[in-house]
């Protein structure tokens, strides 16, 4: 492994947790079939930090994201919204931005759409995140939270206010 690889690599390490290990090794078990499915390359350069590596995964996943069919997105959205339902959270906040495009789009196919709000809301509003002072990356999570009071649907506007603001402490 040459050395720009391991700096970019323990860039999007200081990420933490279950969400590096997905990335960095092979997505498997609980998560192959979302983050395995949409895993971004590595950044040509190393994030300057952890809001960096976030902002640059989120960016990567929504654009592999929207490459897939209408099949597999609806349901990819699907698998994720089961998964806020059961508490696996490890990758839900990177793909919260393509669900954001996947509702918002007039011309994306209603049941992309409804998986997509669906996730948004079992995300948000059923199992609404829980910031901790020892999570990485908080700046990041809040502009992720705050992209989405444009989404339409007044209890997600709230719910993701609520969360941008809990990220801002």
């Amino acid at each position: 492994m040459d050395q720009r690889s391991r700096a970019r690599g323990q860039a999007l390490r200081r990420l933490g947790g279950r969400l590096i290990d997905r990335l960095m090794g092979e997505p498997a078990g609980e998560y192959a079939r979302t983050l395995g499915w949409v895993m971004p390359p590595p950044p040509p350069r190393a994030p300057a930090d952890t809001d960096a590596a976030l902002d640059a995964i989120a960016a990567g996943v929504t654009a592999r994201v929207r490459a897939l069919g209408d099949a597999p997105r609806a349901d990819l959205f699907a698998r994720l919204g089961g998964d806020a339902k059961t508490e696996r959270r490890a990758v839900g906040t990177i793909f919260l931005p393509a669900a954001r495009a996947a509702t918002l789009d007039a011309d994306a196919d209603p049941a992309v759409a409804l998986a997509a709000h669906d996730f948004l809301v079992a995300w948000l509003v059923q199992s609404p995140p829980r910031p901790s002072r020892d999570e990485l990356a908080n700046v990041a999570r809040r502009r992720v939270y705050e992209g989405l009071l444009d989404i339409g649907d007044a209890d997600l506007v709230a719910a993701a206010r609520t969360a941008a603001a809990a990220y801002a402490r």
